[in-house]
């Protein structure tokens, strides 16, 4: 007896004189001899098909199978490493802080109660060590940061305008403190991506140019440059960079400037690099020194995007400075 299989036929196959119309039907049975029946616009139609292509087509389908197998093992894997980065997450931001928070207390105690007992070098060295405290901290906060923007971003249609808009009402305070001032060229383009880690990018590009900045009037611009992926452009009439450490700024932890003469971990760019790179984008500079500094980052577009559509994704998520003494407000993304 000729076997019979019921099979769901996703093909478009190019179709010769040999093929009959008949009436519609809803359930297609193929037999796995030489005779094949498809649907097409309404048509029932009855094809010869050889042997050699029928055993083609069960080799793909038997190669797509195999192949749907190997990426729900890849998922999964994908799943674990994520929940082990979350675990060292959690880890790192309790216990490897806990005991740096102790050390940093009883310094502030050791300065409260035993002033009048230690000379101006103790009183030096214990407000050193508290400072060290507080930085090795930052470290560490850049560091999971810097871990957690490797995870692939939630990405949806956006309005980069409004992700502009939230970020400027987080800078705020700091670009009046600084008398600066951030101007929008023209409107941002809709794109495919994730709102929080994108507006750590702008924060962190419009931060460092009010800054790096010894302008009487610190001015960053933000505008978007025509072409068939949208280029976003950051510039400052900051102090510049020179040519040669173009690359440098990017590298985790790089410093051009004392410290104390610049606040920061030197993360910032490094993090908002992998942002970008992550959404499928890459992100360059141009700078002299003197001359100000424009950063530029491509982001996917959205083909036919409507900015009425878009909406922030976690609209419970806002950007926020760190209230921390001497910490760059540059990275996380908190719950509000």
């Amino acid at each position: 007896a000729r076997r019979r299989s019921r099979l769901r036929l996703r093909l478009v196959l190019p179709l010769g004189d040999r093929g009959v119309a008949g009436p519609v039907a809803k359930n297609l049975w193929l037999a796995l001899g030489s005779t094949a029946v498809f649907v097409f616009a309404g048509a029932t139609l009855l094809l010869r098909i050889s042997q050699p292509l029928l055993r083609r087509l069960e080799e793909t389908e038997r190669q797509l199978r195999a192949l749907v197998v190997t990426l729900e093992a890849k998922a999964g894997d994908l799943a674990r490493t994520n929940q082990e980065l979350d675990d060292f997450t959690y880890v790192a931001s309790h216990d490897l802080k806990e005991p740096l928070r102790g050390i940093s207390a009883y310094c502030d105690i050791l300065l409260d109660e035993y002033r009048d007992k230690l000379d101006d070098n103790g009183r030096r060295m214990m407000t050193t060590l508290v400072e060290l405290c507080g930085r090795l901290s930052h470290l560490i906060d850049d560091l999971l940061a810097y871990c957690r923007v490797g995870r692939t971003p939630e990405a949806a249609d956006l309005d980069l305008d409004e992700v502009l808009d939230e970020v400027l009402v987080t800078l705020g305070p700091a670009i009046d403190a600084r008398g600066g001032r951030v101007r929008r060229l023209n409107r941002l383009p809709v794109v495919r991506g994730d709102a929080t880690l994108l507006g750590m990018v702008l924060q962190n590009l419009i931060s460092n140019g009010l800054k790096f900045n010894d302008s009487a009037s610190p001015t960053v611009e933000v505008e978007v440059l025509d072409g068939q992926r949208p280029t976003i452009v950051v510039r400052d009439n900051g102090i510049g960079i020179e040519p040669r450490h173009h690359e440098a700024v990017f590298a985790m932890f790089r410093r051009l400037h004392a410290r104390n003469k610049y606040e920061g971990t030197g993360a910032g760019l490094s993090i908002a690099r992998k942002i970008v790179e992550n959404h499928g984008g890459r992100m360059w500079l141009e700078s002299q020194p003197g001359q100000g500094s424009a950063f530029f980052f491509t982001l996917p577009a959205v083909v036919g995007g409507e900015r009425g559509n878009c909406k922030l994704q976690n609209a419970k998520c806002k950007l926020a400075m760190s209230s921390v003494p001497h910490h760059q407000p540059e990275l996380a993304a908190i719950e509000a």
